[in-house]
């Protein structure tokens, strides 16, 4: 239904236009060393502004634990840790992503956001997240994580251990949130605009003889990864190139499957636009020729690369007839996977879902390298990606093939 391999759409996005300016007091902090910019980062110019420190960010009225309750964080700088003890994500698992702590940032005053990540000691291990919801403007807000290295500068100038005063808030399970002395320059200019994006489609059509019964197969993944900031590149080999890369793979042990009719079309679809809110799985269903098809099912890729040996099959609590082709085909051919099934809704396949499609969700658990700097080519596991793609077809076979009869030929005797 399109005239090329794309389907352009718009995404309102933001891009770094120069380089950021980061100072505690005057001690200078470079990015790629000491931070890296949230990527649910907003343009800001704070210069020498006074700050706060809220523990872990969390505001719960329900519950009674509020780190805002002592502090006044209006017009300031908050600096709060980044990795969030469990209790606080059984509690609400909103506060488990960065853009939901900075909303709460906001709308207790605060201007600019300063993540600070004990966990991981080197900027190239520190994991990132670009997702935010439409329903949270947090445009305006610029929010950086800093490594261990960059904590280190903020010891020396405010004379305290963060490390500490972590261990002392696990223990206690009491807030401890306290204003700083040191004065904080966050500078982030970003340009917001309307930008041009696509998903990409390639189509195998069903063989002329099921013109009028045939359905439609969806094999997707996502090709967004988190860009670069100045010098520094989010490459998202595993997370999520390799999961494109298991697409093609399929694509093409389709194609080379000689002697069979095709009893259904099959899409294979690239989205843009997952970490902007699904967009790309939204415009694809939007569109009037994939609505009035009549759709078998859809499956969905995802950080394929990360482990030869574990996958998970979300969706396949949901629509266990499906998850059993996968089971069956794993074990008829020996393929050797450990499969753990859940329920569905983690990416596009949701927007499916809720489209009375049914959809697979599948992607190897193991996201160590996931959204970080160490996510490179290097990390993904070719193995993994061939037996994945195998994996699939098989899954698949029966719903697409038919094999085609030899015509007999009658031979004249003599």
């Amino acid at each position: 239904f399109l005239d090329s391999y794309y389907q352009f759409f718009s995404l309102f996005s933001g891009i770094l236009i120069e380089k950021p300016k980061v100072f505690f007091g005057r001690r200078k902090l470079i990015l790629g060393k000491d931070y890296v910019i949230a990527l649910t980062s907003g343009k800001g110019s704070l210069y020498r502004r006074k700050a706060v420190f809220v523990g872990y960010g969390v505001s719960n009225g329900t519950l009674g634990y509020n780190d805002y309750k002592m502090v006044d964080a209006s017009n300031k700088i908050v600096i709060m840790f980044k990795n969030l003890p469990h209790r606080f994500i059984k509690e609400n698992p909103k506060y488990a992503n960065l853009y939901y702590r900075t909303y709460i940032a906001k709308n207790h005053g605060a201007k600019g956001v300063i993540f600070l990540d004990i966990k991981n000691t080197n900027i190239a291990e520190i994991s990132n997240d670009a997702y935010i919801p439409s329903s949270h403007n947090i445009f305006n807000i610029p929010q950086i994580i800093i490594s261990y290295n960059g904590l280190l500068k903020l010891f020396k100038t405010e004379n305290k251990d963060f490390i500490a005063i972590k261990n002392d808030i696990d223990s206690s399970n009491t807030p401890n949130s306290f204003y700083l002395k040191t004065r904080i320059t966050l500078s982030i200019n970003m340009s917001y605009k309307n930008r041009r994006t696509m998903n990409i489609i390639g189509y195998l059509p069903a063989s002329h003889k099921y013109l009028h019964a045939k359905k439609s197969i969806f094999i997707t993944a996502n090709l967004d990864s988190l860009g670069k900031q100045n010098n520094i590149y989010y490459e998202g080999a595993n997370y999520n190139a390799s999961a494109v890369i298991t697409l093609l793979n399929i694509a093409r042990n389709i194609v080379n499957t000689k002697g069979y009719f095709r009893k259904n079309d099959i899409y294979f679809v690239v989205f843009s636009g997952k970490e902007e809110g699904l967009k790309g799985a939204t415009a694809l269903l939007s569109t009037e020729e994939i609505n009035k098809r009549n759709s078998l099912y859809m499956i969905k890729l995802e950080n394929i690369g990360a482990s030869v040996k574990l996958l998970e099959i979300g969706g396949g609590v949901d629509y266990p007839s499906l998850y059993q082709k996968v089971d069956n085909a794993n074990k008829i051919f020996n393929l050797n996977f450990d499969l753990s099934v859940s329920i569905g809704g983690y990416a596009e396949d949701l927007e499916f879902i809720e489209n009375n499609i049914p959809a697979l969700f599948i992607y190897s658990p193991n996201l160590k390298y996931k959204n970080t700097l160490l996510d490179t080519k290097e990390k993904i596991n070719i193995n993994s990606v061939k037996k994945t793609a195998k994996l699939v077809y098989l899954t698949i076979f029966d719903d697409i093939f038919e094999k085609i009869k030899e015509k007999k030929v009658k031979q004249n005797s003599k």
